[in-house]
């Protein structure tokens, strides 16, 4: 446990950065295996990038027709979309996770929300071309992207329920924001620089490692229900050993295809 520090007054700032580093240390000793799985799916991002480029590579050098061009041209915008929104993403998970290890919990929640809204925008990339048009003038907002999901026939509650949750933890006021006596200004809710609750920023840490298995998931056009269902089927496949690569290949296809959420009217 890191050793009990009073913050100075003539020197807050770096008496702050040094308990965060003992925070931090702590947090990761105790999330290991949290922290492994987080690490492990966070680096599909790069893959990802790798991937669109030589993408993107190979278009080029097929397209000569204007129609090619022009076709080319569109596919071009809607990766510039996907990979703007897998920025946000990822850049607001890895800060959120960050600030969580500091105990910057509440800090950290508002990053979450915010990583959930590019989760949802991307989520509904799938099913909604329109959804790209206008992303960099114009771009849909929480709600809207809500009501387009369940206009293609997924579940809005759940979404509304968790954005909801997020929104109290981050927003300003609310139930426990003054839940504190002007005689102990040091209380966990005004503390400045936060405050440790292992148990509170495990829990978050799962919801994080969760979303990164969503991004993933919904990238593929699987639906939420079946997202974790899928990836643990996906992990016996690739850990078996006992398959050649090529049929190896065909069942994770067939997992994709089995998984795939079916929007209305298909």
């Amino acid at each position: 446990m890191p050793r009990k520090r009073t913050v100075r007054t003539d020197k807050p700032f770096y008496d702050m950065i040094e308990v965060h580093g003992e925070r931090a240390i702590t947090f990761k000793s105790k999330n290991r295996e949290l922290l492994r799985v987080f690490n492990h799916m966070f680096g599909y991002a790069f893959i990802t990038r790798q991937f669109m480029s030589a993408l993107d590579s190979a278009t080029a050098i097929e397209a000569s027709t204007p129609e090619d061009l022009r076709l080319q041209e569109v596919k071009r915008h809607q990766m510039k979309v996907r990979l703007s929104l897998e920025t946000t993403f990822n850049n607001s998970l890895y800060a959120a996770v960050r600030l969580l290890s500091f105990g910057m919990i509440r800090e950290a929640n508002s990053l979450v929300r915010t990583a959930f809204e590019a989760l949802q925008y991307f989520r509904l990339l799938e099913f909604d071309n329109t959804a790209f048009e206008e992303f960099d003038t114009k771009p849909l907002k929480a709600v809207e992207v809500r009501k387009r999901l369940e206009a293609c026939g997924h579940d809005p509650a759940p979404i509304r329920q968790r954005y909801g949750e997020l929104s109290r933890a981050s927003h300003l006021g609310g139930p426990g924001t003054l839940d504190f006596s002007l005689d102990e200004l040091d209380a966990d809710v005004i503390r400045i620089g936060g405050y440790s609750d292992e148990q509170l920023q495990t829990d978050l840490l799962r919801d994080i490692v969760l979303l990164t298995h969503l991004f993933q998931a919904f990238g593929l056009g699987i639906s939420d229900e079946n997202a974790l269902t899928y990836f643990e089927e996906l992990r016996t496949v690739l850990n078996s050993g006992e398959a050649p690569s090529k049929e190896a290949a065909a069942k994770v296809i067939e997992l994709i295809n089995t998984y795939r959420f079916s929007p209305k009217g298909q």
